[in-house]
Parts: C-alpha cells; structure tokens; sequence
C-alpha cells in the first residue's frame, strides 16, 4: 500500500537564530488510495432519467491492487450538461463512495469525480440522460401455481417492455366488475375496476418528496412485485374471476395503460406432455428390447411413468413456468392409475401408452382447475367445489376448459355424472382421479383382457359338456388324483417336519456366529476408541507446544524489531546533529574569511 510518512519535530526554540533540537520524532502511517486506483460501477453509469435520482458506486484500492477498506477521502464530484444538475458524494466509510446524481433535463451530461483536484479513474463520466414517460401496459395477468407450495396460488405479470424512459416502482392490480368467459366480452362489456392491490401510491409519494427536497430518501431497492397471492374467497369462486383481472404499471411520470381483461383457464404446458411422451415412449422401446411382441411387463413400465414424471416434475419445479411441474405430475399420475386398471401380471404395449398420453393431456386441465381453485372446508378436507369443477368440465355449464371439442378418451358427460354427485361439497385430487380414470376409455390391453376371457368363458363351457359326456371317467380320474393326494401329503408333512428342524438348526448356528462377530467387533471398536484417543492426546500436545514455539518467535521478533527502530531513530538524530555541526563551522569559516 501507499504509506503517506508525516515527519514532525518536537523541541525547544534554543539559540535565536538556529534550528531547535529535536527530542521525539513522531510518524503518521496511513493507507490511503491513489486516485487512478478507483473502479466504477452501477445502474447511474448506463442509464439516467430526467429528474429521477441515480447513482454509481466507486470503490477505492491501492497501488498494489489491494481493496482500501477504511474511508475518509475528499471526493468531490461536479456535473455539467444542458442545465445545471446536482451532483454529490457519500462516504460509506469502508472504502466505498455512493455518487448519487439528478439531471433536470434530458441530454448528454460529464460527471467530474476528483480527490484533491486530481480526477479518479474514468473521470469525467459520460453520462445520458434520458426523458421520462409514462410506461406501456403490461401483459395480461396469468395463473401460477407457486412452486414448492401447495396452497399458493397467484396472479402473476410481466413487466411491460417500455419502462417509459423511468424505472417502474410498482403496480395496481384490478377487479372488474363484470364476469364473463372470455376475454373480448370482458373487454366489451367495460365498466369501472376496482382497485384491490396496489404497491405504487407510496412508493410514488416517496419519490416525489425526494424530488420536491423534502428529505426524503428513496433506497434502490429490489424490482416491485408482480405477482399477488389469491385470496380463499377468490378460489372458492374461481370459475367467475377468470378474465376479471387486470394491472397497471406506475413510474414517476404516471400509471399507464390498463393490461387486457385476465386470466384465462389454466392449462396444461404442451412443452411438458411433449417431453413426457417422447420419455415414455423411449421408456417403453428400451423396456420391449429382446421381447418378441413388444410389450413390456406391467410393473417395470409402472415404475418407469412413476420415475419419469418424477423426474420432469423436480427440472420444472425450478423453471419460470409454473404449469409445466404440475403438468407432468398430473400426468404422470393419471397414465398411472389408468395402467393399474390393467391385470397384475400383463404385458403393455405401445398402444396403451399412447392411450393413456392422450386421455391425460385431456384430463390434465381439469386437475389443474382443482389445484387452484380448492380450499379447504369445516371438515378438514381439502379439495375444490363439485359446481367449479362442473362449470371447468362444461358439458352442461358452458364450454369450460375443452372448448367445446369431444375428446375421444374422456367421456365428460361420464364426469359431469360423478361430479353431480358430490353436490356442492368438495371433490379432492384423489377423488377427481378417480373420476377421470373412470370415465376413460378401455385400453386396447383391457380389451384384449376381456376378449381373452370371453374366450376362456367359451372354452370352459365346452369342457364342460366335455365332462359330462365323460363323467365316468371323470369320477375315476377324481379318485385317483385323492389318492395320490393322501399319499403326497403324507410325504409333504414329513418333509416340512424336517425342514423345520434343519431351519432351527440353521438359525441356531447363525446366531452363535453372530454372537462371536459381536465380541470381536466390539474388541475393535475398544482398540479403535484407544487409538483414537492418544491420538488426540498426541495432537493436542503437539499442538501446544507449537503454540509455545510461536509465541516465543513472535516475542523474539518483536524484540528486534524495537532494536532496529531504536537504532534508526538514533541513527536519524546522530545525522540531525551532524547536519547542524557541519552548518555552524561553514558559518564560522565563511565570517573568519569575511573578516
């Protein structure tokens, strides 16, 4: 570091006329920073805003590169422009200095920053600045499904791509007063909104006392929100908020436009049963390698849906789209349940697979719906209302979230039945599940099951007049088969009576084998302890003794530092004694040569 050395000497006036004897010399070490040693950076070096406050942070090192960490610098800072601005500087006393900056009007300004009239690294700074406006409207609000919890279901936005030329500082968020089941018939049907969230009315005050000079300060604090969490009231009543919400954003010139009426049904990311499928689909080829009909047993290919949808639920999770993990859970789920209607021990083939993608991708908006729109009731349950669900489905309420098209795996009158069921009550997520699965369609695999036992059913009726065409024999067969079977029997209790000896036997020797490893592990873990124990001892004496070692070299350095300080202090004052001898004799000898 740069060491600035303040010399001064301490004595008595002495002889009129002669230089006064020092007796101490006294010397000032302090870091300081060299002025071509500052670094700049910050939002105020890019961009600016007419009457809107910017700043920049300049840090200090010094001449080696090393970061000064006290402050106490005399920067000052000038600006000059189209029209005079205000420039000033703080210190934060760490080696850091906030150059905060307003510029009454817009264009290109220089920022003078020096310390001791000597400018710092990059000074003078080009700034431009720019005029303000009002921004552009956002985008429509949307459905999100918080990731990670469950029972949070907001309203987000984003940010309109013109700022207007200032910083937005928040918005406000709407409810028309209308409903209706699109968005061009809210738009039609007009109306005054009414404001229900708002986070730019006192950060707008704020800003405008700081502009007035009213001290008031306004921190650069993080971008303002733009999601709001639904209230339970307003998911208790989802079907009726949708295209019922919009949002404004507000900068210091003002609110813009209004966003278009939202949000619309949530609906199942494309990207996410793409993936599923294509995953799926690989799962099942890889699976049916080596088997000659292609088909792959049925609980290998359960385990792989189950790790597959696992898998893109956990990659999504931390995505920016927040239906895409909901998306592949609830697919994965359904795809699922749908296979387990299959027998325990069949073969799934490819076209079961493709079967079951497409009754979930149909089924996939419904159980999203009844993630966000279910809460929980006075027993405990959670789940969404049986109307909502019904008015989601559409088959007697409106077009719903299907648009109106058939789905040729989901029978939804099958569904709006079930649900009618249920009344006004809630419908949890196993319960709509269930529903779903129920209303599909057969899989080819279950119809095969079923034309396999219509013929089993077939063969068994022909065996059956089989035998009684042949009853005799029948009876004969009937009492050999006792026979043998008494014999066999006898044979088998003999032989389990054995058996059971010959286990006792066997647990007997396992557990004196064990018993032995027990004791000699334990004597292991006994020398293990010990060993571990002086080890500790070991170390902990080395330890001190390093510590004795230390101390006694810090000492023995200190030592002779002093002595070397001393010395050169001695030394110093020797060569001031020195210096005035000399300048008295050439005194002496110039006045002896005058006279």
């Amino acid at each position: 570091p740069v060491l600035v050395v303040n010399l001064r000497l301490h004595g008595w006036p002495g002889v009129r006329g002669q230089r006064p004897t020092p007796d101490k010399i006294s010397m000032n070490l302090n870091p300081r920073a060299a002025p071509n040693r500052f670094a700049a950076e910050g939002a105020g070096l890019q961009h600016a805003y007419q009457r809107i406050p910017a700043s920049f942070t300049l840090t200090a090192f010094d001449s080696n590169g090393g970061r000064v960490r006290t402050g106490g610098e005399a920067l000052r800072a000038k600006m000059r422009g189209p029209a005079p601005g205000m420039a000033a500087v703080e210190d934060g006393s760490d080696g850091t200095y906030t150059v905060g900056f307003t510029a009454p009007v817009s264009g290109q300004y220089t920022l003078l920053v020096s310390v001791g009239h000597v400018p710092v690294a990059g000074s003078p700074f080009q700034i431009k600045v720019r005029p303000a406006g009002r921004p552009a409207r956002p985008e429509p609000v949307r459905l999100e499904l918080a990731a990670g919890d469950d029972d949070l279901v907001r309203l987000r936005w984003s940010p309109a791509e013109d700022e207007g030329g200032a910083p937005i500082i928040g918005y406000k968020l709407y409810r028309l007063a209308q409903s209706a089941r699109s968005q061009s018939a809210n738009i039609a049907a007009g109306g005054e909104p009414t404001l229900v969230w708002d986070t730019a009315t006192k950060a707008l005050e704020e800003l405008k006392a700081a502009q007035e000079g009213e001290g008031v300060e306004v921190a650069n604090g993080p971008a303002p929100e733009t999601a709001w969490p639904l209230t339970p009231a307003v998911r208790a009543s989802l079907g009726l908020e949708l295209w019922r919400w919009v949002v404004a954003s507000v900068n210091a010139k003002g609110e813009s436009e209004k966003s278009l009426p939202g949000p619309s049904a949530p609906a199942a990311d494309p990207a996410a049963l793409a993936e599923l499928t294509e995953n799926l689909r690989a799962a099942h080829a890889m699976l049916a390698k080596g088997s000659p009909d292609g088909r792959v047993p049925l609980q290998q290919l359960l385990a792989a849906v189950s790790r597959e949808g696992g898998s893109l639920f956990v990659r999504y999770s931390s995505g920016t789209n927040s239906h895409a993990a909901p998306t592949a859970a609830y697919a994965a789920s359904h795809i699922v349940r749908r296979l387990m209607r299959l027998p325990a021990g069949a073969r799934v083939q490819l076209a079961d697979i493709e079967s079951a993608l497409q009754s979930a991708t149909d089924a996939a908006p419904l159980l999203l719906f009844g993630r966000c729109a279910r809460e929980e009731n006075k027993a405990g349950g959670v789940g969404a209302r049986a109307p909502q669900l019904r008015a989601a489905v559409g088959v007697s309420l409106g077009t719903g979230l299907m648009g109106g098209m058939p789905s040729e795996q989901l029978d939804l009158k099958a569904v709006d039945v079930a649900l009618t069921k249920h009344g006004s009550g809630a419908v949890s997520e196993g319960a709509m599940h269930s529903i779903l699965v129920d209303a599909c369609a057969l899989l080819p695999g279950e119809i095969e099951e079923k034309i396999r036992l219509a013929r089993m059913l077939a063969a068994s009726r022909r065996r059956a007049l089989f035998f009684a065409v042949t009853r005799w024999r029948g009876a004969l067969t009937r009492a050999r088969k006792r026979i043998r079977a008494r014999l066999m029997e006898k044979r088998r209790t003999i032989w389990l009576a054995a058996s059971r000896w010959l286990v006792r036997a066997r647990r007997a020797r396992a557990r004196l084998q064990r018993l032995k490893a027990r004791r000699s592990l334990f004597k292991l873990l006994a020398a293990a302890a010990f060993v571990r124990l002086l080890a500790r001892v070991r170390s902990r004496i080395a330890v001190q003794r390093a510590a004795e070692a230390a101390a006694a070299a810090a000492a023995n350095y200190r030592a002779k530092r002093r002595a070397r300080l001393q010395r050169l202090l001695f030394c110093t004052a020797r060569l001031v004694a020195l210096r005035r001898r000399a300048v008295a004799r050439l005194a002496v000898a110039a006045a002896a040569a005058a006279a």
